[in-house]
């Protein structure tokens, strides 16, 4: 059984951005394929989608994320600290730290 191609899987993306009220096509990245960059109000997410391998099969993986807080001095160790503890705890989250952004 062929795997589909990773466009197959865009209109569940599209229609999720849709029900937010937002308009997909505006929000399509023009340099990365199966991304989409939105924003609502002061919030924006970036939506990414693409296929990895697993084992001999090709699975889709999605990757939604947003910035949350700006990375600095200023956080304290007990932060980052309390970042990490949540990371252990939740299944399919994870912060990271993108283009200087706490994500």
């Amino acid at each position: 059984m062929a795997t589909p191609p990773i466009s197959a899987y865009y209109g569940f993306i599209e229609e999720a951005i849709t029900e937010l009220g937002i308009n997909p096509e505006i929000c399509r990245s023009e340099d990365e394929e199966g991304t989409w960059h939105l924003a609502k109000g002061d919030i924006s997410v970036i939506v990414h989608i693409w296929m990895l391998a697993e084992g001999e099969e090709q699975v889709p993986y999605i990757m939604v994320f947003s910035p949350c807080h700006a990375v600095g001095e200023h956080l304290p160790k007990a932060f980052y600290e309390e970042l990490l503890a949540l990371n252990h705890t939740m299944v399919g989250v994870s912060f990271t730290i993108h283009q200087g952004a706490f994500m």
